[in-house]
């Protein structure tokens, strides 16, 4: 799993273009603004561990003047989902927000890095939000595997199971089958049973046989004969370690067993039994060459089998060919199927406390997803997986002669690196820019995205549909396809009526109506583009031509240096909020410096303290102005005179 990186993101501009017309695009103007805006393009999250479900979010807000649907979704790493969301389908009307909150709850003790993909049906095409986080085991017993996989994990979890670890051997007082017995499987100790009359207590893993015995009756030799019939299994066969030390009396992989089945298992290894020649109480079956004990118990079968190998594949009197590819496969899959309950976590508390370690999978099955085998050399597994934000862009209406983009995603979900070997474009109006038909190939790092900024040039008639579609083939096979398809279409329309324009003057709202000269006044249209700008002239007079006909947002660039506020505006102030002399026009604007909506003292006291060089900024701004918002007309309009004041100067003061 790799450690973490700085995050890139690779942009391949690709002109489609009408090929039978390429030279319109010299002429054709280009609108590369989204429909939506993102308070942030990335969520860090930091070090959180599996037990965490922390939360971070963003901002989206539709500049656009249509309804806007939108679907976010978050891409998995290394196979699952580190991070999610709940906002996953909503609806933007025109100028509104919301907050997509993204929470983040590893599954692994690695370095996190996926993306949020952020689609929807406006103009600019898919956004995505970049999502990193450092997953962390709340348990420090494997502070050692951090950000590990293949081998190296594998050797990491060796060390740590194998060291501290107390050797409590088979034979003589307090050894591992009598605490087993008398502690670790024993219903009236571990708590599994309290009331239970008897002081001991045990049941056979794979039939569900109880005992019960007093003391007098608790050693070995009394158990293994009747009544009782109890022995201890060995979940590793003896007879594949040499029934030598540490194996033999490692807690970890020892069960009490009735001593019937103990002996009909053997050494058999275990399976599915779709046939079975033997069949017992509570579930466990057999035949000549497999054994599949009761469901209950595959989960700590499958486990203490593996955990077994991890602990002691390095000691020569293991035969390891017990565990052979087609065993270790399936008790994979039983680890999966039947997950620790609360009895195998006591359990592994309770050996921890009697031998010093613990079996990891217990603690974390996910372990194996990071290693091909649990016997060495382990390798990392590969996860190979393509994920293409859109499966089909649609430009809707284009109008004849102009260029407007939409912006998609190729994925890397997988935690190896994605080869891109070649991009085409097949059918008519579609093609590269320059009339190519390939680009060159790419690669995209496990957990990144690779930004495909598309464009479509109209170039036939109005009413005039063309699809085709946009092909990427990559390495990967099996899993997902070598080759990736994303359909495209638009749709001619006529031109839009360009030569709007609008104008007016800008002056301080003082008696004489001082004109701002060299200002600059600047036209936004509806999707947050600049489309036009004048300076101020002599008079304050300005004139933005060869627009849309439209309503849009004016901006004031470089006003003059705020100034003109003294006491007077103080008190001017406090004498509008006393109802003795109101405030009128602009002047009420300007006499609400923290923009609360209402003026009162505190509005007062905020300009004192800014005339005392207490405070050097308003909430509100330095300038204030009586209309911002403009309408384009052909031939032009009633001009738009523009009042100005400094934000606090009521008395319209300021020198000039």
């Amino acid at each position: 799993m790799p450690i973490p990186s700085q995050k890139k993101s690779l942009s391949l501009v690709l002109f489609l273009l009408g090929l039978s017309f390429p030279h319109l695009w010299l002429a054709a103007p280009l609108n590369a603004q989204n429909a939506l805006s993102l308070s942030q393009s990335v969520l860090a999250f930091g070090n959180r561990t599996e037990t965490s479900n922390d939360t971070l979010g963003f901002t989206v807000t539709n500049t656009d003047t249509a309804n806007i649907l939108c679907r976010a979704r978050c891409l998995p790493y290394y196979g699952h989902l580190p991070f999610r969301t709940n906002d996953s389908v909503f609806g933007l009307a025109p100028g509104q927000s919301k907050r997509v909150v993204v929470s983040f709850k590893p599954r692994h003790n690695t370095w996190n890095n996926a993306e949020l993909l952020l689609s929807h049906n406006g103009k600019g095409g898919t956004l995505r939000v970049d999502l990193t986080g450092q997953g962390v085991f709340s348990q420090a017993y494997y502070a050692s595997t951090q950000n590990l996989e293949g081998e190296s994990l594998r050797a990491a979890l060796a060390q740590r199971i194998s060291s501290p670890y107390t050797t409590l051997g088979y034979s003589g007082t307090n050894n591992g089958r009598l605490r087993m017995f008398g502690v670790i499987d024993n219903w009236k100790v571990n708590g599994r049973e309290p009331a239970h009359a008897n002081p001991y207590k045990n049941e056979c893993v794979y039939s569900g046989r109880t005992i019960s015995y007093t003391a007098t009756d608790f050693n070995t030799g009394t158990l293994n004969n009747a009544p009782y019939s109890m022995n201890t299994e060995h979940t590793w066969p003896q007879s594949f370690m040499g029934s030598t030390e540490p194996m033999q009396s490692d807690l970890h992989h020892l069960f009490t067993t009735d001593g019937g089945i103990n002996s009909a298992r053997g050494n058999k290894p275990f399976g599915w039994v779709p046939n079975p020649t033997l069949t017992y109480t509570g579930g466990s079956k057999a035949n000549s060459i497999w054994f599949e004990p009761r469901d209950a118990h595959k989960g700590p079968v499958a486990r203490a089998v593996l955990y077994f190998a991890l602990r002691h594949a390095a000691n020569s009197q293991v035969n390891l060919s017990f565990l052979d590819t087609a065993q270790q496969r399936m008790l994979r899959e039983w680890v999966n199927l039947y997950p620790s309950d609360s009895i195998s976590i006591r359990r592994n508390n309770d050996v921890q406390s009697a031998q010093s370690n613990r079996n990891p999978l217990v603690d974390y099955p996910q372990f194996l997803e990071r290693m091909t085998t649990v016997l060495p050399p382990s390798q990392s597994p590969t996860w190979r997986s393509v994920t293409l934000s859109d499966s089909t862009l649609n430009w809707g209406l284009v109008p004849v002669g102009t260029a407007l983009p939409r912006s998609c995603w190729v994925c890397n979900s997988g935690n190896v690196v994605l080869q891109v070997q070649s991009i085409q474009i097949s059918g008519g109006g579609f093609g590269f820019s320059g009339g190519g038909a390939t680009t060159s190939p790419f690669s995209v790092n496990a957990g990144e995205c690779a930004e495909l900024s598309l464009f479509n040039s109209s170039t036939q008639a109005a009413g005039t549909t063309a699809t085709g579609t946009l092909s990427l083939a990559t390495q990967y096979s099996g899993q997902n396809s070598t080759v990736h398809q994303i359909a495209l279409s638009s749709t001619t329309s006529n031109p839009p009526v360009v030569g709007g324009q609008m104008a007016g003057t800008l002056r301080y709202d003082n008696s004489t109506s001082s004109p701002l000269v060299g200002v600059t006044v600047r036209a936004v249209d509806s999707l947050g583009q600049i489309v036009g700008q004048s300076p101020c002239g002599s008079q304050g007079d300005w004139s933005i031509q060869g627009l849309v006909p439209g309503n849009y947002t004016l901006e004031i660039l470089n006003p003059p240096t705020w100034q003109g506020i003294n006491g007077t505006d103080a008190l001017l102030i406090n004498r509008h909020f006393a109802a003795l002399q109101p405030l009128t026009g602009l002047k009420v604007d300007a006499g609400d410096p923290n923009r609360s909506g209402a003026i009162n003292s505190t509005d007062a006291l905020q300009v004192t303290r800014r005339f005392a060089n207490l405070v050097s900024s308003f909430g509100r701004g330095d300038w204030v102005y009586s209309a911002l918002t403009a309408t384009a007309t052909i031939g032009g309009g009633q001009p738009l005179n523009i009042k100005a004041l400094c934000t606090g100067d009521v008395n319209a003061s300021r020198a000039f």
